[in-house]
């Protein structure tokens, strides 16, 4: 005799139709073993002389009633089942539920009356249907994940960055074991690790409306640098200017935006931002107060957001070597910066090279429960953090000395130039007159007549300002004797402190002028002392006829080259 208990109520006049088995795969793949759906099927008599009054709350003062309470009781999901055969004792159980089951059954499926015998008599065929999971060894433990499957998808840009997205699904087994879990607890464990030389963008987590299944999405962008630590994200320009000509003054710039996580410390970002600043503006080779000196900086620190901006400005000594290319040096360029992870390695084919068709972190519910990078790696890899971790990231070495005021600090034997400005003007004198005429009949009011040769004259003026040393002034004697020097006029300003009060500010300017004892025949630019004037090419700093274009100054007028005089006695080449 077979005996079937849902609940409370006990039915023990039952004939059995059948025990249906079903295994049962996972939802997304179908290829792992999650859980075996039975379905029992009986036939049971039901007779108010077989129930005892009260019996599991059924109501048995009429054959209506009866079948009225228990078709109620029947209907009731997730009770607790037991079915035995042919005894009462355990070795005889079949099935022994505990609801819920690991699907949060069991459910009831069919009730049907099939048979009233007299008036006190019902036969039912009733069918009730649960999950379980019977682990093969006496010892396994039944876990919470009955399954997980994902798949990557790759898209690859224009400039050949990937953009990997893990679409997965975590089956969830429930068992009365496991009510203090929950989803939640399981994305640890299931939530797959950062590639490296990627940023996670984001994640996306959706609960079945069951709690039955766990669903996520996971995007991860490759980038060209990882964000230093704490950093999760990060922007930055480097830049190098001039303003001055031929790069006298050269100025460094460097600017960085930082986002941290929610709860990192904010104080750790400026203090890494500045670093990156520092090092960049410092260069490959560069030293504070030697090469390069520290113009101005700021910090901005966003409010509503854990997000920092930092700015460094540094003046950098004069290079003669820029003269013939922008003033900037492309050394500096295009270099590592400490602090900043390496750019990760190509895998060549891009994107999907090197993936391979991984055993799914969960193979069967009875097995123990590893992190998600353990199974894909055999062991935990340098390259690959903990689940939920952050990239690879090299530790910074600080730059700044403690004393920051020594930053500000122009040594003596240094000196920068703020301002070098030499204008020289050539003035020819061609000692021509004119001479109106009288006579109203004359086809011209006047005549140009010429009294004396051509002669010259030069007038120099410039301008020299230099911060930590006195600049090198411009020596009036050209060299030549044939040119004498008629004047000089010479002003020095006042000395004044830099703006941190820590160096002296010299500033020079003057003017000479100089006779031609010929005629002028060069006309050349000035080398400011921050170039190395001994190294250039004549056909640089000089000018000759064919430099002067006609068109410039008489367009829109008539005219012809014709009546121009040559300029090539006054300028040869």
């Amino acid at each position: 005799m077979s005996v079937l208990t849902i609940g409370d109520l006990t039915l023990d006049h039952i004939l059995t139709h059948g025990i249906e088995q079903e295994p049962v795969y996972d939802d997304l793949a179908h290829l792992d073993y999650s859980h075996t759906r039975f379905r029992l099927n009986v036939r049971a008599s039901i007779n108010s002389e077989l129930l005892p009054a009260g019996q599991g709350g059924v109501d048995n003062t009429s054959p209506s009633t009866i079948e009225k309470s228990i078709r109620h009781l029947l209907a009731q999901p997730r009770q607790d089942l037991t079915f035995t055969v042919g005894g009462s004792d355990s070795n005889h159980t079949l099935f022994n539920v505990k609801a819920p089951d690991v699907k949060n059954g069991p459910f009831p499926r069919v009730h049907s009356v099939v048979k009233i015998a007299g008036t006190e008599t019902f036969i039912i065929d009733y069918s009730v249907e649960f999950n379980l999971v019977e682990c093969p060894d006496a010892g396994d433990v039944l876990q919470q994940i009955a399954s997980h499957r994902w798949r990557t998808n790759v898209r690859i840009n224009h400039n050949f960055y990937s953009t990997l997205t893990t679409v997965g699904r975590v089956s969830l087994h429930v068992d009365a074991e496991f009510d203090n879990l929950s989803a939640d607890s399981c994305k640890s464990l299931v939530l797959p690790p950062i590639p490296y030389g990627f940023r996670r963008d984001g994640i996306d987590w959706v609960v079945q409306e069951d709690g039955l299944a766990l669903q996520y999405t996971v995007i991860d962008q490759e980038v060209y640098l990882q964000a230093p630590a704490p950093a999760t994200k990060w922007d930055g320009q480097y830049i190098e200017s001039t303003v001055a000509p031929g790069g006298g003054v050269r100025l460094a710039e460097c600017r960085v935006r930082l986002e941290g996580p929610k709860l990192s410390d904010k104080g750790a970002l400026i203090s890494t931002a500045v670093d990156l600043c520092v090092n960049k503006v410092l260069g490959p080779t560069g030293v504070f107060g030697k090469d390069v000196v520290l113009r101005g900086a700021a910090v901005t620190e966003h409010l509503a957001d854990n997000v920092i901006e930092v700015m460094v400005k540094a003046q950098l000594v004069g290079d003669p070597a820029r003269l013939k290319a922008l003033p900037l040096n492309p050394v500096r360029f295009n270099t590592a910066i400490p602090g900043v992870p390496d750019i990760a390695p190509d895998p060549g084919t891009r994107g999907s090279a090197g993936m391979k068709q991984y055993a799914p972190g969960f193979a069967s519910p009875c097995q123990d429960v590893l992190p998600l990078v353990t199974v894909l790696t055999g062991q935990l890899s340098e390259d690959a953090p903990p689940p939920g971790g952050t990239p690879p990231s090299i530790s910074l070495v600080p730059v700044l000395p403690t004393d920051f005021n020594s930053l500000w600090v122009i040594p003596l034997d240094l000196g920068l130039y703020t301002t070098y400005l030499i204008s020289m003007i050539w003035r020819h004198h061609d000692h021509i007159i004119q001479l109106p005429i009288a006579d109203d009949q004359s086809p011209v009011a006047a005549v140009n007549i010429k009294l004396a040769q051509t002669t010259s004259k030069l007038f120099v003026e410039w301008v020299a300002e230099r911060e930590g040393g006195k600049p090198k002034l411009p020596h009036p004697c050209l060299g030549d004797p044939t040119i004498v020097r008629s004047k000089m006029e010479i002003i020095t300003d006042q000395i004044e402190p830099t703006g941190d009060g820590t160096q002296l500010k010299y500033r020079v300017s003057g003017k000479y002028e100089y006779n031609y004892q010929n005629r002028a025949s060069k006309l050349v630019s000035a080398v400011p002392p921050t170039m190395d004037s001994s190294s250039l090419d004549p056909g640089i700093v000089g000018y000759a006829a064919e430099d002067f274009q006609f068109g410039i100054l008489n367009a829109g007028l008539p005219g012809t080259t014709g009546g121009c005089e040559d300029l090539s006695e006054d300028f040869p080449d």
